[in-house]
Parts: structure tokens; C-alpha cells; sequence
């Protein structure tokens, strides 16, 4: 498995980023929840075969959690077309679970 990295931009709520960390991380250690300003942004190094695995895993996770993203950047590019990454018909296992418990 490769280790990709990107970060989640998310859309308004009223999570403090504290409170956003406490509900995602349970369910994978490898995200970090910061905020600047009104922008809240969740760091995801996610194992997975592919990175579109990774992003689906991610989205999955914070959709989940009751987060909704704006968008996706790799290295502080926006990511196009978050929908080919999280379309319903592609499917990823949960064998991507980087938890070492």
C-alpha cells in the first residue's frame, strides 16, 4: 500500500476542530483537524492501493462523522471533479483501515 497525502477543506459547521478530531480519529489515526480563521481543514496521509481509494476512504469518514467537504488539495492545488473520487458505484473495502489497535 502507498501512504497519500491531502487535506479536506470542510464546509461550514459548528464542530470547533477539537471537537471534529474527537469524532474522526476513533475511526483512523492518520488525520490531523486544524483550523485558520473560519477555515477547517482535515490532513489525511491514508493508506490505500489508490489514491482514488484513499480520497473515497476519507470522504466516507467525514461524511460519517456528519462533515460535509468543500474541497480537496494536494500540496495547496484544488483537486477537480471530488465526484469521479467518491461516486456510489466505485466501491472500497474497509480493508484500508490504517489503525495499528
Amino acid at each position: 500500500m502507498t501512504t497519500f497525502s491531502f487535506r479536506c477543506i470542510l464546509k461550514g459547521h459548528p464542530d470547533s476542530p477539537e471537537q471534529i478530531a474527537d469524532k474522526l480519529y476513533p475511526l483512523h489515526d492518520d488525520i490531523t483537524v486544524s483550523s485558520n480563521e473560519d477555515v477547517v481543514e482535515a490532513v489525511f496521509n491514508r493508506k490505500a492501493v489508490t489514491f482514488s481509494q484513499a480520497v473515497q476512504s476519507a470522504h466516507r469518514q467525514l461524511t460519517t462523522a456528519g462533515y460535509e467537504i468543500d474541497r480537496i488539495e494536494i500540496d495547496g492545488q484544488d483537486l477537480p471533479l471530488l465526484s469521479q473520487f467518491t461516486d456510489p458505484d466505485f466501491s472500497v473495502t474497509d480493508d484500508d483501515d490504517t489503525r495499528d489497535d
